[in-house]
């Protein structure tokens, strides 16, 4: 997935989530490998040499959020449909939410949200050139 701003990419990272509390993120220097909200791994590369941090940590929370909606600050939020789209060949719709920041809490948002698995493919802000996009995805079917 990418973060761009006026069209230049201004973050990219690689995203392998299990649904649930697994996460890895690979991008620059570093990738995070979570286990459980208790222990995450951050390894770097600093002058090639790799440094390997276990930590209790909140990382990559703008990458997070768009896999796992409940990561959102939702309180006080409210939105319109605005229509239809694909996205990575899935079906999406397209929400406009206002509230999702509390700074700000009547700054639009407009999400298109994949209507499978509630991923949000593509986050955009109307009148702004800042964009988070999921550019490719796959999923798999949970081993229960």
């Amino acid at each position: 997935m990418v973060e761009s701003d006026q069209g230049r990419v201004t973050r990219e990272v690689t995203v392998l989530h299990d649904g649930r509390e697994g996460w890895l993120i690979q991008g620059g220097d570093q990738t995070e490998v979570t286990f459980s909200s208790l222990s995450t791994l951050l390894v770097r590369e600093v002058d090639g040499l790799t440094s390997v941090q276990g930590k209790r940590t909140a990382v990559n929370g703008w990458a997070k959020s768009l896999f796992n909606g409940a990561l959102l600050n939702l309180e006080g939020a409210d939105g319109d449909v605005r229509g239809e789209a694909v996205a990575c060949g899935r079906p999406c719709i397209v929400v406009e939410v206002r509230g999702l920041r509390s700074d700000r809490p009547r700054v639009p948002f407009l999400l298109t949200v994949d209507t499978e698995d509630g991923i949000i493919m593509k986050l955009e802000r109307p009148g702004s050139a800042l964009l988070l996009e999921v550019t490719s995805l796959e999923t798999a079917t949970p081993l229960v």
